[in-house]
């Protein structure tokens, strides 16, 4: 079966409380999701951004890494995630709708792309 052409890029961008202990992505907690979809001329077409209720989990990670720590306290991500309800599972949930409502695409014909997508962001997306 021939394969389709990309039609449109998903844009990610997750932010998290630590880094992955070796290829162990198992004790990383994703803290905010940001989704973009650009056609192939990066004109923008639906977004998603959505900081995530912290966890018991994630506020011990937290505790563990003063370095992220404070730049998620200094950027504003912590006090934005402690007013959040939003859970993993329902970003996942309106990413999905927000891909199957893009016109623009057939579902699978979209690449994803983004500055740490590659090397961060991708095993976290796949699990």
């Amino acid at each position: 079966m021939p394969r389709k052409s990309v039609q449109a890029l998903l844009w990610v961008d997750l932010e998290t409380d630590g880094l992955p202990e070796g290829s162990s992505y198992e004790n990383v907690n994703v803290l905010e999701g940001a989704f973009l979809i650009t056609d192939l001329n990066l004109d923008p077409l639906a977004g998603l951004h959505e900081p995530l209720k912290l966890t018991p989990n994630s506020v011990a990670n937290l505790k563990k890494n003063d370095y992220v720590r404070e730049m998620h306290m200094k950027n504003g991500l912590l006090k934005d995630a402690s007013k959040s309800s939003v859970t993993l599972e329902e970003l996942e949930e309106q990413v999905i709708q927000m891909i199957k409502d893009d016109t623009t695409f057939v579902e699978g014909e979209f690449g994803i792309a983004g500055s740490g997508v590659a090397a961060f962001d991708h095993p976290l997306i796949k699990e």
